[in-house]
Order: structure tokens, then C-alpha cells, then sequence
């Protein structure tokens, strides 16, 4: 395991997270499980609870990938509060923005739409591409609500702010 060359726990448990979130991009989900899993009891044996929401986070990413859609939704709860904790906004919300469009593949519309647009109204004048991808959600879940002028009126109003 190229992670354990080091014998500090700390560049252990930050290689295995690190890792973790590689693999997801490489789709190669169970090891991203196996290493995102290292790299959470690395932080919590090391008392560093600000990094936890890090692996946790790709925990939820796996399982939402993997469509265990309500293990997915617990780790997306945990990681936001943690980060929440640490008052990591931008964190907050891109994983937010990850959890609302796991709501939307459960149908789980009102609440997809609801949080999407608790963070649009937070995104703005913070990030354009986490503010976007808020607005993408909402309109996901507007669509899935069948609520097609609903989404209209926030693409249009997406063109006139920009």
C-alpha cells in the first residue's frame, strides 16, 4: 500500500483520504470505500475531527454512486454538519449541492428543490460555480415535480442576473 511508506499516521490517514477521493474520479468505488474508511478512523484515532467531514464525504459520494441512496444520505448529513462545525462554506455547499442531487434520483423532489435553493440564496456573491450548480438541482427537481414553468422562470432569472 503506497499510503503506508510513511510511518506518520497523520500523511497515513491524509494519503488514504486523498486516495479515497481519486478513486471515485477513477469510478473504482470500493477501493475509494476502503481508503475513504482508513482515512476516517486515521482522523478520528487522531483527534483531528476538522478533517473527518473530508473522507466522509467520499463515503457518501460512493455510496450515492453505487445507489445505496440512504446510507449515502446519512454520511452527506454527517459531513455537512461537521463542516457546518468548522464553518467550511464552501464545503458546505458543494457537498449540499452533491446531497441535494442524490434527493432528486430518489424523487425526493421538495426536498431537493428546498435545499438546492436554501443554497442558492448562500451562494451567491460566494461562487458562481457552486451557485450554478445549485441552480442546476433546483431545476432538476422542478422537472421531476413537473414543474416546468416553475424552472423556466429560474433559468430566465439565472440569465438576468448574469
Amino acid at each position: 500500500m503506497l499510503y503506508l511508506n510513511t510511518t506518520d499516521k497523520f500523511g497515513q490517514t491524509s494519503s488514504a483520504s486523498n486516495l479515497g477521493s481519486i478513486l471515485i474520479n477513477l469510478k473504482r468505488y470500493n477501493e475509494s470505500l476502503q481508503y475513504s474508511l482508513i482515512a476516517k478512523q486515521g482522523y478520528e484515532n487522531l483527534g483531528y475531527e476538522v478533517y473527518l467531514p473530508y473522507p466522509i464525504s467520499n463515503i457518501a459520494c460512493v455510496y450515492d454512486s453505487l445507489h445505496q441512496y440512504k446510507t449515502a444520505e446519512i454520511n452527506y448529513l454527517k459531513s455537512i454538519q461537521l463542516f457546518e462545525k468548522y464553518s467550511n462554506n464552501f464545503e458546505i455547499s458543494e457537498i449540499s449541492n452533491l446531497y441535494s442531487n442524490c434527493l432528486n434520483k430518489q424523487k425526493k423532489y421538495v426536498e431537493g428543490a428546498n435545499l438546492a435553493l436554501k443554497k442558492v440564496r448562500s451562494c451567491k456573491n460566494q461562487s458562481l460555480f457552486l451557485e450554478i450548480k445549485s441552480y442546476k438541482n433546483l431545476f432538476d427537481a422542478n422537472i421531476g415535480m413537473e414543474i416546468i414553468k416553475s424552472s423556466r422562470i429560474y433559468c430566465k432569472n439565472i440569465m438576468q442576473e448574469r
